[in-house]
Order: C-alpha cells, then structure tokens, then sequence
C-alpha cells in the first residue's frame, strides 16, 4: 500500500457577532457508516419555523459553490431534530482524498501511513438551518466537546482531549492507518507535530474524529517551541455536543 500524508480537512466557519447555542447528544456509537442523526438544541429560542439540512459541496472546481442536500429534517418547537436517510453522493462531485507526498515548508521525521485503496474518492457534509419562510441558511450546527467562546466560533483544538467531529463521506470502504511526524520551523517558531491515523471508512457517510492527545508550547529565548500530538479516528472518546451559530 502507498505511503502518504493525509491531511483531514475541517470545514469549520469563524463566525462573528453570534449568539451561541449547543445540541446535547451522547456519543455517536459505533465506527462504521452512518444514516442518521438525532439530537436536541437546548435554549432553542427561534420563533418561526426551520429545519435542518446535511448538505455537501461541490468540490470537484474551485469556482463552485454549488451545495446539495442529502437529508433533511424538520426542527420540532423545543429544538428537537432527527436527521435520517442519508443519501449517497454521485461520484461526479466527489475528489480524491487529499494526500501530500511531499509539502516543501516541512520536514518529514517519520511516515508509516498507509492506504487500502488510494482510488477513492469522498466529500465532507455540513450542517446548517434553514428558515422556513426565507428558504435562507440562519446558523452552522458544529460537533464539539470544548467550550468555546460566545462571539467566535474555535477553528481549532487546543487543549489535550478536546476533539471535533466531521460526518465524510466515502465512495469505497477505505482504511487509512500510521504515524506522520514532521517539523515545520521559521525564525520565529519551531513545531513538532505527531499525527496518528486510525481511520476505518466504510462506503456512505462516517464520523472522522479528530483529537488534541497533547500539546506544549515554550520559549528557548530565541523561538517558540511547539509539540503536539493528534489523533484521527472513527470513534469519539467522549459525549460532545451540537452548537449552532447564527449567521
């Protein structure tokens, strides 16, 4: 199998001005494909009627932005929502999974990532609110077990435990596995990064789960120095929670 570097795209929006709400839900069991998902936006306080869309984009141009709908569910008046009967996505939108043999702004220390099946091709899905009335997009639904602040959605892990979760879709079951280490440095920082794939993606819709295991950050006098650690796999470590920001 050949050896390549994943990097796990994570289409997370900076929203700011908005107000912050959270769908409580417990795990999401299991690590194979997925077909539905079902939670409760707690202080739902939108008056009027919305429902939610698990949309995906067009990722085959640059230029598109177009966005199509694969499930979608209605939101009941205390925040209630299930999302079921996840449909697949024509092949013609999907895109290899995005791999770097070779990135010249690092250093490699270490590459034992391997691929089952290097052909297949997947998309990322995103949650977002529909109002009934407008037919416009009003919020994001984000999958987190951190807090985060009131004003500006986190892009980013940056405690150990802390974890995101993403729902991608696979056309071909595909299992990706291995350590990738490398160093990137300048005149003001050097970072060490560890990132350990246990990735198992079944055809359809699965979770990608990706872990802050450790992090430290210190000053020799002359540079920051970063190491950090990441997982990425099918299981969540933990319960987490569905925030929704307004747009």
């Amino acid at each position: 199998m050949k050896k390549v570097f994943y990097v796990l795209v994570i289409l997370i929006y900076s929203l700011s001005g908005c107000k912050d709400n959270k769908v409580t839900n417990p795990i999401i069991e299991g690590s194979g494909s997925i077909s539905s998902i079902e939670g409760k936006l707690v202080d739902w306080k939108l008056a009027g009627s919305y429902h939610l869309n698990l949309q995906y984009r067009d990722l085959t141009s640059v230029w598109s932005i177009t966005s199509q709908t694969c499930s979608s569910a209605k939101i009941d008046t205390n925040g209630s929502f299930k999302l079921t009967n996840f449909i697949n996505v024509v092949d013609s939108l999907l895109i290899p999974s995005r791999s770097y043999e070779y990135d010249s702004t690092i250093k490699i220390l270490e590459n034992t990532v391997t691929d089952s099946d290097p052909s297949a091709k997947g998309t990322i899905g995103f949650i977002n609110i529909i109002d009934d009335t407008t037919k416009m997009a009003v919020a994001g639904v984000y999958r987190l077990n951190f807090v985060h602040t009131s004003f500006n959605l986190r892009t980013f892990i940056t405690s150990p435990g802390e974890f995101i979760t993403n729902l991608i879709y696979r056309n071909k079951d595909q299992v990706i596995t291995g350590k990738f280490k490398y160093e990137r440095s300048d005149v003001h920082t050097l970072s060490t990064t560890t990132q350990n794939y246990n990735l198992n993606y079944k055809k359809g819709w699965n979770k990608a789960v990706t872990l802050l295991v450790s992090r430290t950050i210190e000053n020799d006098g002359t540079r920051i120095i970063i190491k950090e650690e990441f997982s990425y796999s099918n299981i969540e470590p933990g319960p987490a929670d569905w925030y929704y920001f307004m747009y």
